[in-house]
């Protein structure tokens, strides 16, 4: 064979252009002609297009335990092709949405398909199933060269034996797979492969005789003379596949003279010529499918050695329950088969300060080459730990980490100017889940004048906001223990509004463009402030009664009328400003921005002197309001001090 072996993108190029034509073409042999070869060689990997997808999917189905449902997540079999899908299974029928989905390592896939079982189960960590697979138009990215993809197969997989699989896929419907619209007929198709999960060994076959009207006259009959056969991720050891033509010239793919080399011979020559085995198939029809979407038809060319070796992306997923999440459990696929002895032997450890878990703790138990580590007590949360299992050496042979970090909200009440004297209810607002047991305790943090606060129940406090003296600030704190033994402290700003003197606080909100959207904050606490009619800056007044930690400060300089802009590399003339929060900026990093300030109240009101220290008495009315934008996003904010105005 003198042609040099192309991928699919070259049988883009053949058909492209060309017109309609129908019927799947002579039963004569074809002529390994130029068109005819480059067809035959990519007949494989063509052919394997429903084997890959019919690997996603069985990564999904164990992502949903074949159970009714729906699931969205990255899809990938590198960390530079990253996709996306959705998938949903009722009533039996698959259905998924594909977004540059990359399931082979070969190309990114967009579109939907629907797969329709007449039977599915699941038996231990295998599936069965009988069913059909049909997809819409895909479109496919291969390296930069587009084009589209559908077809119509059946699918079934069983169990042979304990630990081994069989999946067999036919071609339906007119037996056609259509590249860019044009149908490439494999009549009487059959693809099968065999895993053996003990030994990580693989037998596969393919069968099809081919048409191409559009590019080609006659037909090549692809077969298997030899079941390819290999270990599990490398390319084949053994087997040979052959495409015949007319008069009885065939050309015959076998292993080569290394593990990545496939050798090409054809009748009636003594010369061979060796290729890539990745020109020849995407190693869908050999690749164990993942249990995950990561990597979901994975297949490389990684060296296997005879000792027992972890496979993560054709193990499950780590399993936290609801109920026992500081309980993990992980399945892991370790081939070969582990043997008794070589489960006895493991380490469990905290990856922070190496402390070790008790072997009390946990149990490590297989069922064949499926090894299942138990988490039979709760871990610490927020945590990391290494689970390593060793050989007679003392040598990992396999490990696996768990994560037991957890989030739990527990929000209380945010600050809040009073104006209604009724009984008010310090209380817990947002939970993550008010079934799981947490308490806060609430007490007041006195400065001058201490009111009574009622604890209620575990979680809420009462008090009456007639003790208060209006215009003054008071502050509770909240003692929050959640229900992994947590604790928190979260401190709750009250003031009454005075009549004559008014509140104090500062709020904003911002829209639905803001980094952080549609977000509503509002902090109880009194500022003062040096505006001038170009520069402003504006700060809480510390209150050292409380020893809190509570700031915040807003600085505009060089404003025209209020306004200041700026860009990323800073203001287009000598005008400034930020805006901060506890020490958290809220206008750093914005490659376009602006701010918007009008001062409504700014006057110094003077009370007398003070009899013993000779120093006047007088405080700051201050009300101002500002609009600051970062890219599209808007924040809108107010700031009062012993202000009525609203």
């Amino acid at each position: 064979m003198k042609n040099k072996l192309l991928t699919m993108a070259v049988l883009v190029g053949l058909i492209s252009g060309c017109g309609g034509g129908g019927g799947g073409g002579s039963k004569e042999g074809a002529t390994l002609s130029k068109e005819s070869a480059e067809v035959a060689a990519i007949s494989l990997e063509t052919l394997e297009q429903p084997v890959a997808m019919s690997n996603f999917i069985i990564s999904v189905l164990h992502q949903l335990s074949a159970k009714e449902g729906k699931i969205s997540d990255d899809c990938n079999t590198s960390s530079s092709e990253i996709g996306s899908f959705s998938a949903s299974l009722i009533d039996s029928v698959l259905t998924i949405e594909l977004n540059e989905c990359d399931i082979t390592g070969k190309e990114k896939i967009t579109g939907s398909v629907t797969a329709t079982f007449d039977s599915l189960s699941k038996h231990g960590q295998y599936l069965e199933f009988k069913g059909e697979l049909e997809t819409g138009v895909l479109n496919y990215d291969q390296y930069g060269q587009q084009y589209t993809i559908k077809y119509n197969a059946s699918v079934t997989q069983e169990l042979e034996s304990s630990h081994q699989v069989k999946l067999a896929m036919a071609l339906r419907g007119n037996e056609a797979i259509y590249v860019n619209g044009i149908p490439l007929y494999f009549s009487n198709s059959e693809v099968v492969k065999v895993l053996d999960y003990m030994l990580g060994t693989y037998s596969a076959t393919a069968y099809a005789d081919i048409t191409a009207p559009h590019i080609f006259n006659g037909s090549l009959a692809l077969r298997t003379s030899e079941a390819l056969q290999g270990n599990i991720l490398r390319y084949p050891t053994r087997g040979k596949y052959e495409i015949h033509g007319a008069n009885g010239s065939y050309a015959s793919v076998s292993p080569g003279s290394t593990d990545d080399w496939a050798k090409i011979e054809e009748s009636g020559s003594s010369d061979y010529v060796e290729v890539s085995w990745s020109d020849m198939t995407s190693g869908a029809i050999i690749a164990f499918p993942s249990r995950r979407a990561s990597a979901p038809g994975e297949f490389n060319s990684y060296y296997v050695s005879d000792e027992p070796k972890l496979y993560s992306n054709q193990s499950p997923e780590v399993v936290k329950t609801a109920d026992n999440p500081l309980k993990p459990e992980q399945t892991l696929l370790i081939i070969p088969a582990p043997t008794p002895d070589q489960l006895t032997n493991s380490e469990f450890y905290n990856r922070y300060d190496y402390s070790t878990i008790s072997p009390d703790d946990y149990s490590v138990t297989a069922d064949g080459p499926w090894v299942t580590v138990r988490v039979l007590k709760d871990l610490p949360v927020d945590a990391n730990f290494t689970l390593r299992l060793l050989n007679g050496d003392g040598v990992d042979y396999a490990s696996v980490d768990f994560n037991t970090e957890e989030v739990y909200e527990i929000s209380v009440n945010q600050d809040q100017v009073i104006r209604d004297l009724a009984p008010f209810t310090l209380k817990p607002v947002k939970v993550t889940d008010e079934s799981k047991n947490f308490t806060v305790s609430w007490t007041q943090i006195v400065k001058d004048d201490q009111i009574e606060v009622n604890q209620n129940n575990a979680k809420e406090a009462t008090i009456d906001p007639s003790e208060m003296t209006p215009g003054e600030i008071y502050k509770f704190k909240a003692e929050i223990t959640d229900p992994f033994g947590r604790e928190f402290i979260h401190v709750v700003s009250l003031m009454v509004e005075d009549p004559l003197k008014g509140s104090s606080y500062i709020s904003y909100e911002t829209d639905h463009l803001w980094r952080a959207p549609n977000e509503s904050y509002i902090k109880v606490i009194e500022s003062a402030g040096n505006i001038t009619s170009s520069d402003a800056y504006i700060a809480n007044v510390y209150d050292n009664g409380y020893n809190l930690s509570e700031s915040y400060s807003l600085n505009v300089d060089n404003m025209t009328n209020g306004y200041v802009y700026k860009d990323y590399y800073g203001p287009n003339t000598t005008g400034d400003f930020s805006f901060s929060i506890d020490g958290s900026s809220l206008t750093s990093n914005c490659m376009e921005s602006s701010i918007q300030l009008d001062v409504l109240e700014n006057e110094m009101v003077h009370e007398g002197t003070n009899s013993e220290t000779g120093n006047p008495i007088e405080y700051q009315k201050l009300a101002v309001d500002f609009t600051i934008t970062c890219e599209s996003g808007t924040l809108t904010g107010k700031i009062r001090s012993n202000s009525l105005v609203e």
